[in-house]
């Protein structure tokens, strides 16, 4: 455990140039948009096409996609932590895990996991009986989506922990004042979190049945469409460039709320326009799906389950590896931050092609005979 003081230290001094690596878990948001864009998308093809959906086999083909990788990583987070919080992992099996207090969860950083399923559990029901019901169907969705803001504010408007504490204890589990209320009302709560997937669900929608409309406008509009592009490039980047984790941050709470209540949401409608753009490709939507369009993306979409499953489980075999060998804490000097990154990436890496090609994949070819 690294000393609180020290710890402090680090982040007064990190390098402004690399604020944007405290705002890694925006990557979340961007996978539920996708996520949301792609499951919706199967689902509401099929229903098109048969006007049903088959749940049996959208519910066996998730199955096959997620657990049979995820065993195995329970059963390494179990040895390597001396199954801490063990008796807590029925509620990874069940995909439960992020009701579970945070301090008494089993391979926390699976929360996603739990999240995803519950949005494939609830999603055919809402298409079906809400989406399929109605002639206002992009409306309903929107509806949705404005939902996300309103259930977000009443969440974090209601706790007066998360209002009261600065956002460094919120955030970081080793300080002595750090409350976990963050976690366990806003951050792994599919209620809480559910804005990005509505982003998705709605740009799947308006590509499958108003695809006409949108090459038209994406066409039409380019100059438009090139505008908020870089608005929301603009946006993003200055998202990405808040301190929040710095203890020295101080905001009004005004814009303390907006950022927690709204921030997520409109960095996914932003990334799910880009996405529109790239799918209708003129102007810089066209440059943008040229990039996407890279073979090396391929290879790295495929690792990326086993990436996520497994990247803090090797950071945590070399953290205590170099421990046996040199029998000193971690070096916080930026430098040795960055090495060891790079180490962890390129380990994750290797070791993940071996577990997509020996557990991942044959699993996923079931899929396609189920």
């Amino acid at each position: 455990m690294v000393p609180e003081k020290t710890f402090l230290e680090f982040i007064r001094s990190f390098p402004k140039y690399l604020i944007w690596v405290w705002h890694g878990d925006k990557g979340v948001d961007v996978f539920f948009v996708l996520s949301g864009f792609l499951i919706s998308m199967i689902l509401m093809r099929e229903y098109a096409q048969r006007q049903q959906i088959n749940l049996k086999r959208f519910y066996l083909n998730r199955w096959l996609r997620l657990t049979p990788l995820y065993l195995p990583a329970l059963l390494v987070t179990a040895i390597l932590f001396n199954g801490q919080n063990i008796k807590y992992a029925w509620a990874n099996l069940l995909y439960v895990n992020n009701l579970v207090a945070f301090k008494k969860m089993f391979m926390m950083w699976s929360w996603s996991q739990a999240v995803e399923q519950q949005f494939y559990i609830l999603c055919p029901f809402f298409l079906m009986f809400v989406i399929f019901k109605t002639k206002y169907r992009w409306q309903a969705i929107l509806v949705l989506l404005v939902a996300s803001f309103v259930v977000r504010a009443f969440v974090i408007m209601t706790s007066s922990d998360i209002l009261q504490h600065h956002m460094p204890e919120l955030i970081f589990p080793g300080l002595k004042n750090f409350n976990p209320s963050y976690f366990d009302l806003t951050y792994f709560k599919l209620r809480t979190r559910f804005g990005p997937i509505v982003c998705g669900m709605l740009a799947a929608y308006l590509h499958l049945h108003h695809t006409d409309k949108l090459t038209v406008f994406f066409k039409k509009k380019s100059s438009l469409v090139n505008g908020i592009i870089v608005v929301i490039f603009a946006f993003n980047l200055l998202l990405l460039s808040i301190p929040y984790y710095s203890p020295h941050f101080t905001v009004s709470d005004t814009f303390k709320y907006g950022f927690l209540i709204a921030g997520r949401n409109v960095f996914s409608m932003g990334t799910a326009f880009i996405m529109m753009a790239a799918l209708y490709p003129n102007g810089l939507g066209k440059a943008v799906g040229r990039f996407l369009s890279l073979k090396m993306w391929y290879p790295l979409s495929q690792l990326s389950y086993s990436i996520y499953l497994f990247h803090l489980l090797i950071g945590a075999v070399l953290y205590f590896a170099m421990i046996r060998l040199f029998g000193k804490p971690v070096n916080l000097e930026i430098i040795w931050i960055l090495g060891a990154a790079l180490l962890v990436l390129m380990v994750t890496l290797v070791f993940s092609v071996f577990v997509h090609a020996g557990i991942e994949r044959p699993f996923m070819n079931l899929r396609k005979t189920s």
